[in-house]
């Protein structure tokens, strides 16, 4: 098993079990207050909460793209990505919405790392070059839409049981685009160009 599928079973497995145990969502959600207090780790764990079957299922679905992605075209850094986007969006969310006390999903980092497997794929041949260029100028789009609107282009349903939290969405694509700067320019070579 790689690095990519092992970060992934482990990050669909937490959400999958955070989803069916009340009990875990609780322990792993981002509570502001319970942060302030010291427990660090729901920086991480939130990710694994969700607040609706239609939340799990769309978030796993991106999610599964580009851990599709990273496995089949063997990119390298994905667990370091997934460890620094969980980081970057609940510091973000800690900082600038001082007013949210709970958050949680996956989007952000499915949004990010997504991103990261389209940066690293305009290095392909075409036509994965091609595809990769579409989800690199169309996430950004869906992002500014969602922004604009103040809602999930994704159909949730009525009455929805969360609010949706675009700021992970924007941190998610710049986290993972200094990432990809850092791994691939400033950093060691990671991917080999191809021949």
């Amino acid at each position: 098993m790689t690095g990519a599928l092992a970060v992934a079973f482990a990050i669909i497995l937490a959400s999958l079990c955070a989803s069916v145990s009340p009990e875990l969502s609780s322990f792993f959600i981002f509570d502001r207050n319970a942060l302030m207090k010291g427990e660090i780790w729901r920086m991480f764990t939130c990710h694994f909460v969700h607040f609706s079957m239609p939340h799990l299922f769309y978030n796993l679905s991106v999610f599964g793209m580009a851990v599709y992605m990273a496995g089949q075209k063997q990119y390298p850094g994905f667990g370091r990505l997934c460890l620094w986007l969980a980081l970057a969006i609940s510091m973000a969310l800690l900082i600038f919405k001082p007013n949210m006390s709970r958050y949680g999903g996956l989007s952000g980092i499915a949004c990010g790392a997504l991103y990261y497997c389209a940066l690293m794929g305009l290095k392909e041949p075409r036509p994965w070059k091609a595809i990769c260029a579409l989800i690199l100028f169309f996430l950004p789009i869906k992002i500014a839409v969602e922004i604009i609107s103040h809602a999930s282009v994704l159909p949730y349903g009525s009455p929805q049981s969360f609010i949706p939290m675009q700021t992970s969405h924007v941190v998610g694509v710049l986290g993972a685009s200094l990432f990809y700067l850092i791994e691939n320019h400033f950093g060691r070579q990671t991917h080999p160009p191809l021949q």
